[in-house]
Order: C-alpha cells, then structure tokens, then sequence
C-alpha cells in the first residue's frame, strides 16, 4: 500500500514520514516544477518516497491514465494534496477514480478558485466582504468606485489573484492608492515556478475588514468538521500583507471559536466537501467572524506543527489515517495543552552578508527551534510575499500571551546584515 502526494511538498513528506514511519509515497509533480526546482535529487534524500513521477496535473488531464503509469504493482492507499491550491483539484479526481475518500471533484474546484468559493459562501449566507471580479484596469477603477465609502472597510480594498497561495500577487490599497501600479503587481507576480504557458487565473477585488485575523484548521469526515483549531495570524503592516507569525490556539473567546466552526460547517455543506483538510481564514469584526477566503489543503507556515505541540495530537497522521481505505483512527481531541507560536524572519533587499544569535535565540526559554532558510551570498529581498521569509523562530508557553511573548523576544537575538 502507498500513498499517493500529489505536488512535491517536501516539508509535508518529511512531516508524514515523522508521523507514518514506514509508509510508503508516491509523489506526482509537474515536469516543470521538478526541473525548476530540482525535484529529482530531493526526492533521492527522502526515504519513503518510491517514485517521483511527472504528470501535467494543472491542464486537463486523464486521471486513469495517469494511474496507469505509476510503478507496476503499485496499490494507491490514500491521496493526499500538497500545500498548494493547484494540487487539491487534481487530488480529488484521482481519488474519486481510485474510490477513495476525497473532498468530491466539485468542492474541490469550488476551493481552488476564490471568487467560485465567494459566490458559494454568500448563496449559503457566510458573511463576506463586498467584492468584484475584475479583469483590467479599466475595471478595477470602476470597483474601486463601486466599493468605496461607507462599508467596513472603511474605504480600503484588497486586489488578489483567484487561484494563488502564500500572498502572491495580493496588495492593500488605500483610497488614492495608484491602481495602474497595483494591477501590474498582482497580475505580474510569479512563485517559485514559472510556469509556460502561466495557470489561468482571475482577479478579484474585495472592500478591506478590519479586526482579528484568523485561520481554522478543520478535519472533515463524511461532511462533518471532526476537529478545528483557531489560530491567531499576525500580518505585516502595508500594501503587502505577509504572514510574519502565528499562536495555536488563537486567544478567542468560546463564542466566537463556535461561530467559526459553524460557519465552516455551513461552507462544507454548502459546497459538498466529503473528507479532507481545509484551511479556513477569517477576520473576526466587531460584527463577528466574516469569510477570507478557505482552501481545501494542509495550511502553510508550520501551522500544522503548531497543531501539533499545542494539541499534542499528529494531526498530518491522523489527517492521512482519515483520507485511506479503513477512515479516520484514533481519538481526536477537543482543547490543547498548551500554546505554541511561530515568528518568521524577514531583511531588506539585498545581499545577505551573515547571520548571528541563532545559537542565543535556540536556547531562550521555550524555544523549540531557530533556523535561517538562507545563507551568505544569497540575494534576499524585502517581504511582498510569503517566498521572501528567511527563517523562524518556534516556541511554547502556558498560553498564546506567553508563547508569542517568548518567540519574538527570541528572534530579537537574531541578527541579519545586508549589503
């Protein structure tokens, strides 16, 4: 038996070969993404992984013949999306042709597009922002106008890209804000991998919320939220809104913690999700908790390990035991035993020249790890998007006070020079 991934997220493989010692994993990624990136020698270095097999799994695609070609003798356990919005489509066709459990063909093309994912949550009568689809400048200008004035947002808006991750193309605009220069970034942004021809994607713009931001992370069995954890999301000030640190739990009260998990029922049964994970982002306003936008996919940014000390519970073990051919095993629980938080680092543009205090910021009370993902020499530039983070930091506490509190006085010790 073996588990198919679809996308080559190491971090998630290195994480399930933790939680699943012995199992074994099939990996699909796309052609140019293991080119780009190098794919072929990473998969070398991880154990588990039997088969790094190429597949165009973003245009149409024919999922026997793609499970066809896998390594003969091959027998599919479960099918599991890497941490990215593209991956999730293709993920629940090749279940639904295995006859394994998945999120359904239809939900998860509902969750990779975020206008499809506003017009389903505002027929299902989810609080949402205001918002256009827009397809140029001429547009946007006209939206803009369109959304401006009295709404929550205060006049502010948000311009993103429909079927992107990790704060691609997303910006902030202020009113008076430039549009022309705002529609070329988000319409020019690019990830890690250059695709050719680019995915379709569209664009959308939404009146600005202001409060707490949010995300949960849920489990789905069968249509049912079988778990759900609120963290706390910090975001950096600006037109770029970067996740720079999260706390799991997140310091809401129980009201608010059940209106949310409420609402990503109401969306579950809205869109007819069947089994997975979903990554659900909110903003609780003085009027209450209104929709983000949701993916049907692991979260990023080490979330799911916060889960996982907060919660002592393997929530990547207990998330593959729920999409394979026996379902969900073992129990799950309802509140964590402590608090843990995560605080990435960012520089300004330019040549990293050196890095001092890991081992001082590694010791500090509570810390769990310290890292800098890049290396002297390396051209690292100011945070626009998730990509441009240099590290983290991760640490515990009795509560979500007390572990934020110790992450950032460790990352504090933490000094990095550009030149």
């Amino acid at each position: 038996m073996a588990t198919l991934v679809i996308g080559c997220g190491v971090k998630l493989i290195s994480s399930l070969q933790e939680q699943m010692p012995g199992e074994t994993m099939v990996v699909i990624e796309h052609p140019q993404v293991i080119e780009q990136r190098g794919l072929r020698e990473k998969a070398k270095s991880l154990p588990t992984v039997e088969a790094l097999v190429p597949c165009d799994y973003i245009g149409p695609f024919e999922p026997r013949a793609l499970i066809d070609s896998l390594p003969a003798g091959t027998v599919i356990e479960r099918v599991l999306p890497a941490i990215d919005e593209m991956t999730t489509e293709a993920s629940a066709r090749i279940a639904a042709e295995l006859g394994l459990p998945g999120a359904g063909v239809h939900a998860a093309e509902i969750f990779r597009d975020k206008l499809r994912l506003r017009e389903v949550a505002h027929a299902a009568g989810i609080p949402n922002p205001r918002w256009r689809e827009v397809h140029d400048l001429a547009g946007l200008e006209r939206a803009a106008g369109e959304l401006a004035g009295d709404g929550p947002g205060g006049g502010g808006l948000v311009l993103k890209p429909t079927g992107r991750s990790g704060s691609q193309g997303v910006v902030l605009l202020d009113p008076g804000d430039d549009l022309a220069e705002a529609w070329r970034h988000t319409t020019t942004a690019e990830g890690r991998v250059r695709f050719d021809p680019p995915p379709f994607t569209r664009y959308l713009v939404e009146e600005r919320l202001h409060g707490s931001e949010v995300s949960v992370e849920c489990l789905v069995a069968g249509g049912k939220v079988v778990f759900g954890s609120v963290t706390d999301k910090r975001v950096l000030p600006g037109r770029h809104p970067v996740e720079i640190g999260h706390v799991v739990p997140a310091p809401v009260g129980a009201a608010v913690r059940k209106d949310l998990l409420d609402g990503i029922q109401t969306l579950v049964d809205a869109s007819g999700y069947e089994f997975g994970i979903l990554h659900c982002e909110w903003m609780v306003t003085a009027a209450g908790p209104v929709l983000i936008e949701c993916a049907g996919r692991l979260a990023g940014d080490r979330i799911t390990d916060l889960v996982r000390i907060a919660y002592d519970f393997p929530l990547l073990g207990a998330y593959a035991s729920l999409m394979g051919r026996d379902g969900p095993v073992g129990a799950i629980p309802a509140t964590p035993v402590r608090a843990a938080a995560v605080k990435f680092l960012t520089a300004t543009s330019g040549v990293l020249d050196g890095v001092t205090g890991l081992d001082e910021a590694t010791a500090a009370p509570g810390v769990r790890a310290a890292t800098v993902t890049a290396a002297p020499g390396d051209r690292v530039a100011a945070p626009r998007a998730s990509r441009d983070r240099i590290g983290h930091v991760m640490a515990v506490g009795d509560d979500a006070g007390q572990a934020w509190e110790r992450v950032e006085s460790a990352a504090r010790l933490i000094r990095v020079t550009v030149r």
